[in-house]
């Protein structure tokens, strides 16, 4: 199963323990797993920290944090290079639309999208929306109230 995320890059830190929770039943649920993570804003660095401690206690599951952009020396901290890729066709987009496209990918990769979507605006609710149009499975965080 792959597992990609968007949520608003201001959401909030009380959305941590619910994250924390869907991700490991998640894990606890299935053979093989892997994370397509963003690399912006609190949203993609709340996963990016739960994932890294789910992998302590499940050392099999695979995550990648997806880049839009190719990064330039020193913007990508050494211990997340193994861990890191470039969307399939960013590299030849132009910068000001290869998010677009990295999240468009993220989308058409994903079997399951978690998001947290608490507004109808912005890349968040446009991605979910795209994702729901594509009949992916989705989970928003900002609407779980109990697991």
């Amino acid at each position: 199963m792959t597992v990609t995320f968007f949520g608003h890059r201001d959401a909030p830190e009380e959305i941590r323990s619910t994250l924390h929770t869907v991700l490991e039943q998640l894990i606890e649920k299935q053979e093989e797993i892997l994370f397509l993570i963003g690399n912006r804003g609190r949203f993609d660095r709340m996963v990016l920290y739960e994932v890294k401690k789910m992998k302590k206690k499940f050392p099999w599951l695979e995550y990648r944090i997806v880049l839009a952009n190719i990064p330039q020396n020193g913007e990508m901290p050494n211990e997340e290079i193994q861990y890191t890729i470039v969307a399939d066709g960013c590299e030849e987009c132009h910068p000001r639309y290869a998010i677009i496209r990295c999240n468009r990918w993220l989308v058409q990769k994903a079997d399951l999208v978690i998001t947290y979507v608490s507004r109808e605006f912005g890349g968040a609710a446009t991605f979910q929306r795209e994702a729901k149009r594509k009949g992916k499975r989705i989970i928003n965080l900002a609407e779980k109230r109990d697991i």
